[in-house]
C-alpha cells in the first residue's frame, strides 16, 4: 500500500477533530456560568477573570435572507461544495451547530463524489466521529471569544 493515502487520511482525521473541538468549544455557555458572567464575575469566580466588554454575550442570530440566498445558491450549482459550506458556516458562527452539520456533510460528499461513495463516506463519518468525539470530551470555553478591535 503507497503512503500517501495513508498520511492523507491521518491529516484529515486531525484536521476534523480539530474542526470539531473548535465547534464544540463554541457551544452556549451554561446558565450558571452565564448568571456569574451578568453579575461580573469570571469563572473562578473572581471579577478579574469576568469578560472584558465588546464580548458578545449571545451568538448573533442567523440571517433568514442570508440563508435563503445561501440556500438557493446550493440548489442552484448542485456541483459547488461553496454555497454549503458558506451556509454550514452561517449556521455554525450562530451556534446552531445541528443545523451546519448536514450542510458541512453535503460540502464534503460533493467534494470527495469522484473518488466514490465509500470514500465520502469514510470522509462523513470520520467528521461525525470526531464531532462526536469533540462533544464527549472537552468542555465548553466559559467565556466567549472576543470580538471587535485589537487593544
Amino acid at each position: 500500500m503507497k503512503r500517501e493515502p495513508i498520511v492523507l487520511a491521518v491529516s484529515i482525521c486531525c484536521s476534523l477533530a480539530i474542526m470539531s473541538w473548535i465547534v464544540w468549544s463554541e457551544r452556549p455557555v451554561p446558565a450558571a456560568a452565564a448568571a456569574a458572567t451578568d453579575l461580573g464575575v469570571g469563572a473562578t469566580g473572581d471579577a478579574s477573570t469576568a469578560p472584558s466588554a465588546g464580548v458578545p454575550a449571545d451568538p448573533p442570530p442567523v440571517d433568514p435572507a442570508q440563508a435563503a440566498a445561501l440556500e438557493a445558491a446550493a440548489l442552484a450549482d448542485t456541483g459547488d461544495p461553496a454555497p454549503r459550506v458558506a451556509l454550514g458556516n452561517l449556521y455554525y458562527h450562530a451556534q446552531t451547530f445541528e443545523a451546519a452539520i448536514p450542510w458541512f456533510e453535503e460540502a464534503l460528499a460533493l467534494q470527495f463524489k469522484r473518488k466514490g461513495q465509500e470514500v465520502v463516506d469514510q470522509n462523513v463519518s470520520v467528521a461525525r466521529a470526531g464531532f462526536d468525539y469533540a462533544a464527549a470530551n472537552f468542555a465548553a470555553f466559559p467565556d466567549a471569544i472576543p470580538t471587535g478591535e485589537k487593544p
